[in-house]
């Protein structure tokens, strides 16, 4: 199966990448668009989780339920210019899936895989991260979710982890 993707890969990409999340690509723009004045927010999160572990999960843990709580709140001045890039390139072949399907309505799935293999370092081994995410909002207030998601890194067993969330969620 490596030698399929790693070929896969290699007929798909010689390239160097530096990149940049959409969410930073959004908030970028957001922040250059608005150069005076304060942006301020915040969000309140009460979540119900459940958690599931391959034995093989190098970072431990145990099956486990829990009860979180998040009050994340922010005021940034936005006079002059506060945008910054952190960009750090690597040679390599990279491929990345995204898959988004709505399900039903207020019912989404995405899943993404992201396959990596460092020209400079032993190109034959290959980073496969895999998240599959289904979202449920219920009301304005109430949502759930459920998340898998699998790494595979040279030398280490495949590991997966298992997440249940169901919570209350103000946002101002």
């Amino acid at each position: 199966m490596k030698r399929v993707i790693s070929s896969l890969l290699l007929i798909v990409s010689f390239a160097v990448f530096s990149q940049t999340t959409e969410a930073e690509a959004v908030l970028k723009t957001e922040l250059k668009a608005e150069h005076t004045g304060w942006k301020t927010g915040g969000v309140v999160n009460v979540n119900f989780s459940q958690a599931a572990f391959s034995t093989a999960w190098s970072s431990g843990g145990t099956n486990s339920m829990a009860l979180n709580g998040l009050v994340s709140i922010f005021a940034n001045d936005l006079n002059g210019d506060q945008v910054r890039d952190n960009i750090e390139s690597q040679i390599g072949g990279y491929l990345r899936v995204v898959y988004k399907q709505p399900l039903m309505e207020n019912i989404n799935f995405e899943s993404k895989l992201e396959a990596f293999s460092n020209y400079e370092e032993d190109p034959q081994n290959m980073y496969i991260t895999w998240d599959n995410l289904l979202t449920m909002k219920v009301n304005d207030y109430v949502n759930a979710n459920i998340s898998f998601n699998m790494i595979n890194r040279p030398g280490m067993e495949v590991v997966y982890k298992e997440v249940l969330g169901v919570g209350l969620s103000y946002k101002f």
